[in-house]
């Protein structure tokens, strides 16, 4: 290599180097402004829609990476958290600094509750799974598989594409699916695209569906007997396996998966708001998601964390917008499916 030509390398590799080291030092001094701010607050509001089991040992995680917070936590079912969050909104008291939640739409995300945090982990996570202007990333998901009762569908009939649903075998009262079930219905539409999914879709209203309230119920019963095959979480599904009930759920590249999303969120008025960021950078962090995992979920929206799942099981995270559209898709079911 020639002498100059040599140089020129030595500044070039130089110059990178030096030019990303502010970078770093950057994000180690907010990282360090934040924990500074959230030891003299002392303390986090959290609002969460998580089963008691899971925020229990998440709340355990965060404990032991900060213990300079307390955290008061306020748990309630996703839907009506989402009330209480909007009713306190219009009051002007805002009483939570974090949320973890399902079912918020985008127009509620942008109604100036909740304020943008782009955090550092984004870049890990798949598409879909976090807001492009910060707003939201995903802590978890629960994963809407089809199931199936073991004794009652032999292995070699366990359908294989969403088509085989229509087979007249499984015709009158022998699928269940929830009395509302816009995330997967949405689904269908955005991979089959409107026109096949739309007369997929009314084929499938015409097997005679047995319509049952609730993801755990519908297991439950799912289980018993009660019918062949039904809609429900895939770790309900493996939970109830562990336990020796007669249940599977489909796992191949044809039948996709829903992920209900759970996104976290910050309040714009936050009184505690580095905790809050701390917390929402936790609840996005590799642990916290590896932690979902071991408590069972399927499927994580970070590309680093492994599961137990195949591969070849597609996972499709489900369209926030929906919650926008809601009135607009609740008709479509009722005309398709529930006619």
């Amino acid at each position: 290599m020639k002498p100059m030509t040599a140089l020129l390398s030595l500044l070039s590799l130089l110059i990178l180097c030096y030019s990303s080291i502010p970078a770093a030092w950057g994000q180690s001094e907010d990282r360090a402004r934040l924990i500074e701010g959230a030891k003299k607050e002392g303390q986090l509001v959290w609002y969460t829609s998580m089963s008691l089991v899971d925020y229990t040992r998440y709340l355990d995680l965060f404990n032991k990476k900060y213990p300079f917070i307390k955290v008061n936590v306020r748990r309630v079912g996703g839907e009506r958290l989402v009330t209480i969050i909007t009713t306190e909104h219009r009051a002007g008291k805002t009483l939570f600094d974090a949320v973890i939640t399902s079912g918020v739409a985008p127009s509620l995300i942008r109604s100036g509750i909740f304020a943008k945090h782009l955090s550092a982990e984004f870049k890990y996570f798949s598409p879909g799974a976090t807001d492009p202007e910060g707003y939201w990333g995903d802590t978890y998901t629960n994963s809407l598989a089809l199931s199936y009762n073991t004794r009652l569908v032999p292995k070699d009939k366990v359908p294989q594409r969403w088509e085989d649903l229509l087979s007249p075998q499984w015709k009158g009262k022998k699928i269940a699916i929830d009395t509302e079930p816009y995330e997967w219905f949405d689904t269908v539409l955005r991979v089959m695209g409107k026109e096949k999914g739309r007369s997929f879709l009314k084929r499938f209203g015409e097997q005679e569906l047995v319509v049952v309230r609730g993801n755990n119920l519908r297991a439950q019963q799912l289980a018993a007997g009660e019918f062949p095959i039904g809609f429900s979480y895939a770790h309900q599904i493996d939970r109830m396996k562990k336990e020796h009930a007669p249940v599977e759920w489909v796992k191949n590249e044809n039948i996709f998966v829903v992920n209900l999303l759970h996104p976290v969120l910050i309040s714009a008025k936050a009184a505690h708001s580095n905790a809050a960021r701390l917390f929402a950078d936790f609840a996005l962090s590799k642990e916290a998601h590896q932690l979902m995992v071991q408590l069972g979920r399927k499927s994580s929206s970070r590309i680093d964390v492994e599961t137990d799942v195949p591969k070849t099981v597609r996972f499709i995270p489900e369209d926030l917008s929906i919650y926008d559209r809601i009135n607009e898709v609740r008709a479509d079911i009722e005309k398709l499916l529930f006619r």
